[in-house]
């Protein structure tokens, strides 16, 4: 089931780049809160075997915390305002944007891989976009 959702989401687009955000410990457990999980590294395994995806596993630790467009720390102090709204936005007091939380999110783990890499893709996409998740998220 997993094979086929992995060939149906990235298709066989030639050098895709996967930045996975995991919390390991968490990610890999069979259950949180009495919910049902899948594993996370069964996913990646999967995903690391095709040729033509580079995959990177970020720690995506206060990646939900920081504002993705100031990158101000204080911005975690204060704590970035989430709205009660079913958008789920947040706010920055810093720089007073809002953006989606999976996208703010998304963005700065995708900042954490390019800071980990002296800001250099393995290679040259035609385009780059963000996507929430393998198990058919959509697009940011």
């Amino acid at each position: 089931m997993l094979h086929k959702i992995v060939d149906d989401y990235f298709g066989k687009e030639p050098d895709t780049l996967v930045v996975y955000g995991a919390g390991f410990d968490l990610m890999n457990k069979g259950t949180f809160k009495g919910h049902r999980k899948f594993r996370h590294n069964d996913v990646l395994n999967i995903i690391k075997r095709r040729k033509n995806l580079s995959v990177f596993v970020i720690n995506e630790a206060f990646t939900t915390k920081n504002c993705s467009y100031c990158h101000d720390r204080e911005s975690v102090q204060r704590k970035l305002s989430v709205s009660k709204s079913p958008h789920r936005y947040v706010y920055c007091s810093v720089c007073r944007k809002g953006i989606h939380r999976d996208k703010n999110g998304a963005k700065n783990i995708l900042l954490k891989f390019e800071k980990n890499n002296n800001n250099k893709l393995p290679i040259r996409p035609s385009s780059v976009g963000t996507d929430m998740n393998v198990m058919g998220g959509g697009s940011l």
